[in-house]
């Protein structure tokens, strides 16, 4: 009988992900990926950039502009703005599978990708807290929610 509980033991505990290892594998994937998409969010928010300048500097030619040259100052503008407009959706995108490889972590590894990804300024634990929030029906529930995001964001 001590054996067999021995043996049920040892199973337990190499079965465990923390202590076998085998999740640092998916852990290092994960920060490469975040690493990429983070790379190419500020890439985007660059161009994004780029062009808010060139709508800037447009609005100005536009206003000073002589009437019959303002209609195709005006097209380029509304180019230029639906250029942002698809750079905005890819931004979401990009957020998007960003919080999926996130999600399939626990939370204090989430957490610490975020921190070493530098991630800080995309994902902030009290906008997790409202998204959450809003998903979930009951008063225990939520309150449980908050007291844990706040203990989160205080450490």
């Amino acid at each position: 009988m001590k054996a067999f509980i021995i043996v049920l033991i040892a199973l337990c505990v190499s079965a465990d992900v923390s202590v076998s290892g085998n999740w640092v594998k998916g852990l290092y994937e994960a920060k490469q990926k975040l690493s990429l998409l983070d790379t190419k969010y500020e890439e985007i928010l660059d161009v994004e950039r780029q062009i808010h300048d060139k709508i800037d500097h447009a609005q100005l030619d536009y206003e000073n502009a002589l009437p019959s040259a303002k209609s195709e100052i005006a097209e380029k503008m509304s180019e230029m703005k639906s250029q942002i407009v698809s750079l905005h959706a890819r931004k979401t995108r990009i957020i998007g599978v960003m919080k999926k490889i996130l999600n399939k972590f626990p939370a204090e590894y989430k957490e610490r990708l975020i921190r070493e990804v530098h991630l800080e300024q995309r994902f902030n634990p009290v906008d997790d807290l409202l998204t959450s929030t809003l998903k979930m029906s009951s008063k225990k529930a939520v309150k449980k929610a908050v007291k844990k995001a706040l203990k989160a964001a205080l450490l």
